[in-house]
């Protein structure tokens, strides 16, 4: 068993990330008792640049060790895995699981004015765009099914795919997305559990069809890649005494 906290160092550590740690670690500390090989994993998701702070991802690191919740692996900073999270875009581009698109934000908004439409609306998906300077490389989720999971929390989850928009895996200066470090990094990580707050229930079925493109990508060149989806639990957040989610503005939320 591998389990991971993975929080980004855009801030001290909120009393949310501070408990998800805490799920994860005694969910390892459990199977330790059976199992010798069990992990907690620490990974520091510090792909955003621009928010990034040497001193929050210190912070994060003296609040987990203040806490007692020690990490068996790590840290591994994603930060040092961009080329990995590239590469396997462009291999998902090459089997046609993605697409190069030249919509900006007020195109999409700009369309979506004039229909019911949220989000984006597939609007370069058939046109076969080749990489161009600006353009973001979108995944192309398969329409005409349903994708669906048991989380350990809720009972089975299921959304028709129909739902989800085209997700962009690449930004235009060829930076991942959360979605895209998020599930490669579990995958090589050989990570068994992900164990993290509700807000991210929506992400999973996004991951879920990215795990599997990137399984049949890999397949297809005979390579070994056909990692098991890892099991999910999603928990409930954190309120205020007005039951309402903890607010960085409203709420005191660090460590």
């Amino acid at each position: 068993m591998k389990a991971r906290f993975a929080p980004s160092p855009t801030g001290y550590l909120h009393v949310g990330g501070a408990r998800t740690a805490l799920f994860n670690w005694l969910t390892v500390q459990k199977a330790k008792k059976f199992d010798d090989n069990a992990v907690f994993l620490l990974r520091i998701e510090d792909t955003d640049t621009e928010r990034n702070r040497d001193e929050w991802t210190q912070g994060i690191l003296d609040s987990l060790l203040k806490l007692g919740l020690n990490w068996d692996e790590g840290p591994i900073f994603q930060s040092t895995r961009l080329d990995v999270h590239k590469t396997i875009a462009l291999k998902l581009y090459d089997f046609h699981l993605a697409y190069w698109c030249k919509c900006s934000k007020e195109d999409i908004e700009n369309r979506n004015s004039e229909t019911t439409n949220v989000g984006y609306d597939r609007h370069c998906r058939d046109l076969n765009l080749e990489y161009q300077s600006g353009y973001v490389l979108r995944f192309k989720v398969p329409l005409s099914s349903t994708t669906k999971f048991h989380d350990l929390v809720r009972g089975e989850v299921q959304i028709e795919n129909s739902t989800l928009e085209d997700f962009v895996l690449l930004k235009s200066n060829m930076s991942p997305l959360f979605v895209l470090a998020n599930t490669v990094d579990d995958m090589d990580m050989d990570v068994t559990h992900v164990i993290r707050g509700e807000e991210h229930l929506y992400n999973t079925f996004k991951i879920i069809l990215l795990w599997e493109a990137i399984a049949s990508s890999f397949i297809s060149t005979g390579e070994s890649a056909n990692k098991p989806l890892p099991s999910f639990a999603h928990l409930p957040l954190l309120v205020n005494e007005k039951r309402q989610k903890l607010s960085k503005r409203r709420d005191k939320v660090s460590v």
